[in-house]
């Protein structure tokens, strides 16, 4: 799919501000994926798939959408996400994305595929050795914007580490070719709850509207 042009409508994003449950219950189509801590359903809304997240708390994509949302998703291997809705007291949080397709679509053969898991501690240099060797050059992702993600998240959790496997990379279909868009490549066992929160309230900087954080000790 040709994904590159579409932009939510700002009423629909409203819509799920408000009450992301009850977007939730309207929207949400069939099932097309997940992981660990969420799940990724199809909706109504025209190119758009809604992320239900457990244990969000947990969960280090909301980090990972804080930091892409705070550069306006302006990068072309960053996923394109339209509203993050937060809330630890919540049985589930939600986010809104754009929808892509996998790289197995367009790639058969699984020895060409990207898989890349590493410490983001470490010796830059070494960093970089590693991240030229393990094929990044494929997705057409500046090595320097990897290694300035690592160092923003190293700040908060010095033992999380880059988990760029297969299953993190979607692809959008542009006029200029295929991209690799990387979708949640961030993790680190055991995460405190509280620096999480503290982590995405520096990156998002209060300033993005379509970001709604909550945690009962922040009242």
């Amino acid at each position: 799919m040709e994904s590159g042009g579409i932009v939510m409508e700002q009423y629909l994003i409203d819509e799920f501000m408000d009450n992301p449950n009850r977007f939730f219950e309207l929207h949400a189509g069939e099932k097309l994926g997940g992981g660990s801590f969420s799940t990724v359903m199809d909706s109504d809304v025209e190119e758009v798939v809604i992320k239900r997240c457990r244990a969000a708390t947990e969960d280090m994509w909301f980090f990972y959408a804080a930091y892409c949302m705070t550069h306006g998703c302006s990068k072309s291997w960053m996923p394109k996400i339209y509203a993050v809705y937060l809330n630890h007291d919540m049985e589930y949080s939600y986010a809104l994305m754009e929808k892509l397709d996998t790289q197995f679509d367009y790639d058969p053969d699984e020895h060409t595929r990207l898989y890349t898991t590493m410490y983001i501690s470490g010796d830059e240099e070494e960093i970089r050795k590693r991240l030229k060797f393990e094929r990044l050059d494929k997705t057409k992702v500046p090595i320097d914007d990897i290694v300035e993600l690592m160092k923003a998240t190293e700040a908060f959790f010095p033992d999380a580490y880059f988990d760029a496997h297969d299953e993190n990379w979607l692809i959008r279909k542009e006029k200029g070719g295929l991209q690799h868009v990387l979708m949640d490549p961030l993790n680190e066992y055991g995460i405190c709850p509280e620096r999480l929160f503290e982590a995405i309230r520096w990156a998002i900087e209060d300033n993005i509207p379509n970001f709604w954080a909550w945690r009962s000790s922040y009242q």
